[in-house]
């Protein structure tokens, strides 16, 4: 239940909720949709032996700019647990879009004017725009991981494994993050918790603050956000470098302090560092199912 193998991946395609026999295209090619729901490859027709193509069971979503540097590590650590990523690149001015639009898993790319600095940066805009478009890809769940943060082998097995099994729709489900230090093999602090993964059920839309919000459909009641035991390894405070963008970033992006009292706290040296330990094989997602709101 807890193996860290390699997962059998659907046959994907862009996917789209279009009227029966209405033709899309995307990096998979063409693909009709016949009248009883099935895609299948225009000169196909009812050919049964022509290879079907369905809706990917996990899509990742991706809102980022100018993280060129991460996203070879991000792309090997959520291909163990989605099918597709829906990516937004944000106006970056590095590499950032020439990498999505080359990567195998991202199936969908949304693009915004390039500027030069996070001023103007909507987050809430950005994540809604995602989960709009995603919706053509007809997935069953629906999971934010940014491009600075990771899913350790085993944690990201994990995932896979209760998503298929065991989660629920109409929940939310939380992990715990740690900000690492150094390296992937040690954390100083892991008190901050986010929710980030839901079932698709067509009502996703997202509190509108601009920054600073949980990325969960209002349509969940925070009485049904569960935390899981699943681990999420944050890249922003790796090294005093690392920190000091991160403040920049928040600063050039909330520059009055309107959707947090001060950014100092990104600045803060590390503290007691530990070393980052396995998974527990016997250990479940839902351990002790626990909503902090109820």
């Amino acid at each position: 239940m807890y193996s860290s193998s390699a997962r059998r991946r659907l046959p994907r395609g862009r996917f789209s909720g279009a009227p029966p026999t209405t033709a899309i295209t995307s990096k998979s090619g063409e693909r009709v949709r016949r009248a009883d729901g099935v895609w299948v490859s225009p000169a196909g027709g009812d050919d049964p032996s022509v290879r079907i193509e369905r809706p990917p069971t996990i899509v990742g979503l991706l809102p980022v700019r100018n993280a060129a540097a991460d996203l070879p590590g991000y792309f090997a650590s959520i291909g163990a647990v989605v099918d597709a990523v829906v990516a937004l690149d944000d106006g970056s001015t590095d590499e950032t879009a020439e990498l999505l639009a080359a990567e195998p898993l991202v199936e969908l790319l949304l693009r915004n004017t390039p500027r030069s600095t996070y001023r103007g940066w909507d987050d809430s805009a950005n994540r809604n725009r995602l989960l709009a478009a995603a919706e053509e890809l007809e997935p069953s769940w629906f999971l934010f991981l940014d491009a600075d943060e990771r899913l350790d082998t085993d944690d990201a097995a994990a995932l896979r494994d209760f998503i298929e099994r065991e989660a629920a729709e109409g929940y939310a489900y939380g992990m715990r993050i740690f900000r690492m230090i150094g390296d992937l093999q040690h954390w100083d602090r892991a008190a901050l918790w986010v929710y980030r993964l839901f079932a698709r059920d067509g009502d996703h839309a997202l509190p509108e603050q601009r920054l600073h919000f949980v990325p969960i459909p209002l349509s969940i009641p925070r009485q049904r956000w569960l935390q899981t035991t699943v681990r999420i390894q944050h890249l922003a405070g790796l090294t005093t470098s690392h920190r000091r963008r991160r403040f920049a970033k928040y600063c050039e992006a909330d520059p009055r302090a309107e959707f947090q009292p001060s950014y100092a706290n990104l600045l803060e040296p590390p503290e007691e560092i530990r070393t980052w330990e396995r998974r527990p094989r016997e250990l479940r997602v839902l351990e002790n199912p626990f909503s902090p709101f109820e």
